[in-house]
């Protein structure tokens, strides 16, 4: 039979995984609400966009010979703004849905301080009980398709605790 000789020292190990698993719950959470605002909004603005598009069309289809060219430029402008929003709409669309995904793949040893997209650019930082975890999270995140060129830019071990802290960055192919 085996006696517990620190009992503290389990009882604070039981409290802090708690806590982990608490705080990856909430950031689990709190990034799918994001991901499902962001997808409503998406879609409005996508309607919009088909709404102007379709309007746009109409009024090339009403135009007659009697435009100047400053009109024609104007509508020129008009159409290439629009062009550039449905791209910017496209973009936004593919980040939403890739989060999710993202977030998935985060293994439950991995604890996430920020999670950073910045143009084409996913940064990752957090801490990890093993590098192997960490290995995993890249080989994860290396097989969504939309996530390229998956690096790590360093894993030292903390010396006050025994995790690990990383640094990942990846490109977004959208």
């Amino acid at each position: 039979m085996l006696i517990n000789l620190f009992p503290y020292r389990s009882r604070k190990k039981k409290q802090q995984l708690k806590k982990n698993m608490v705080i990856s719950c909430l950031t689990g959470l709190s990034i799918t609400v994001l991901c499902l605002i962001k997808t409503h909004v998406l879609i409005q603005d996508t309607a919009l966009a088909d709404q102007t598009i379709i309007s746009l069309k109409k009024t090339k289809k009403t135009l007659s010979g009697e435009w100047t060219k400053q009109r024609c430029d104007e509508q020129k402008k008009i159409s290439q703004s629009t062009k550039k929003t449905e791209q910017n709409l496209k973009h936004q669309y593919c980040l939403t849905k890739t989060s999710p995904m993202i977030t998935e793949s985060i293994p439950k040893s991995i604890t996430l301080q920020s999670l950073t997209i910045n143009d084409n650019t996913l940064a990752l930082i957090g801490k990890g009980s093993s590098p192997k975890h960490i290995h995993t999270l890249t080989n994860l995140l290396s097989r969504i398709k939309t996530i390229d060129d998956v690096t790590i830019h360093h894993i030292h071990a903390l010396e006050d605790s025994s995790q690990f802290e990383f640094e990942l960055e990846a490109q977004l192919q959208c």
